[in-house]
């Protein structure tokens, strides 16, 4: 679906620990030789520190010791008193260090553009045009425009977070077969488009993508239908609060991004330190469109609460569906009964129109 762990995140987190990490050590080696009778040390000499850790010249000149099984011997209460308010003080550098690596480095655990597509929709059979979007900020974004002779409206997709539209043509080809024309597009920084991804930036993504049905395909807005899975149920969410349209669908989306960072990170002050917030559950109230929620209770990355909570805020009509399978199991086009009720759906918002 487009959310993965953040391992980015995870790995800045143990480069992290290797900064602390030498840091006890040296305590641990100080206290140790301080303890032995004699005044001296036993530890072996192992070359310079910056030999032995990047920072380590930073950390303790221009050498470093390595623990003998000795030291501890010769450390009685007295040096463990000593220790603890060190401890302390490099578990809360640790902390804030972390905190600090959480807020700057966001964008990256957020966002993980995919490489360049190597396929294309003609790969799923689909006739397609190649299209060039200008957002408002003057980045270029591409897009797949595919169209359907006499379909019923238009699908705009609003990706995960993850890859780009090649790995959405199951998604695409699953509104075509239910009469729809689709448009895919790649935010900023993913796939073939220019620019590097923000929360501000890939909402001026879909008003492009918007723009580009509406003023250069003369769709008027009846006729469009926003989807956004995960991460792009956020720019759904954004473009259906501020223009017209048909209907909205939301598939494995969040209430905000702080309320997922709480939930993965509860040691940490997390709705102080997010600069994304992505708040769909508080914009939905100002919706009065069709709306279809569609979560799976075995999602392992945005727990079912989630579309429950958003299903909850939304205003009527409104209808939520269960799926099944994890975050990134195909989604509702890979079941042949989750598609015929998504239909269900789309001919009810339809009904009526010649």
């Amino acid at each position: 679906m487009g959310l993965h762990e953040n391992g980015r995140f995870k790995g800045v987190f143990l480069a992290w620990l290797g900064v602390v990490k030498p840091l006890w050590q040296l305590v641990l080696e100080s206290e140790a030789e301080q303890a032995l009778p004699d005044g001296g040390h036993r530890g072996v000499f192992r070359g310079r520190a910056s030999q032995r850790h990047p920072f380590g010249a930073l950390i303790h000149g221009a050498v470093c010791f390595e623990r003998s099984t000795d030291y501890a011997h010769g450390m009685g209460p007295a040096p463990l008193k000593r220790m603890l308010p060190i401890a302390l003080c490099i578990a809360i550098l640790a902390y804030l260090g972390l905190c600090l690596l959480l807020y700057l480095f966001q964008n990256r655990a957020v966002f993980f553009p995919g490489r360049p597509p190597q396929a294309t929709p003609a790969t799923a059979g689909l006739e397609y045009e190649d299209v060039r979007l200008k957002t408002r900020d003057g980045v270029s974004i591409h897009g797949w425009w595919i169209p359907r002779s006499e379909a019923t409206g238009v699908i705009l997709v609003a990706h995960g977070n993850a890859g780009n539209i090649a790995d959405r043509l199951g998604l695409a080809r699953a509104f075509h077969e239910l009469d729809f024309s689709v448009l895919l597009f790649d935010y900023r920084g993913y796939g073939n488009s220019e620019g590097t991804p923000t929360e501000e930036g890939v909402y001026l993504d879909g008003e492009a993508a918007y723009e580009y049905l509406t003023d250069e395909r003369g769709i008027p807005p009846s006729r469009i239908v926003l989807f956004g899975e995960s991460l792009g149920g956020g720019v759904a969410v954004q473009l259906a609060s501020r223009h017209a349209c048909r209907a909205l669908i939301t598939e494995s989306a969040f209430t905000s991004v702080p309320d997922v960072a709480a939930e993965i990170y509860p040691w940490f002050p997390t709705r102080l330190l997010v600069r994304n917030r992505f708040a769909n559950a508080d914009k939905l109230g100002s919706i009065q469109v069709p709306y279809l929620t569609i979560h799976s209770p075995e999602d392992e990355l945005i727990p079912f609460s989630h579309g429950e909570r958003l299903h909850a805020v939304a205003n009527e009509p409104k209808r939520l569906l269960r799926t099944s399978g994890g975050h990134n199991d195909g989604g509702f086009q890979s079941s042949e009964g989750y598609r015929h009720e998504v239909g269900v759906f789309l001919r009810g918002v339809f009904a009526g129109d010649e």
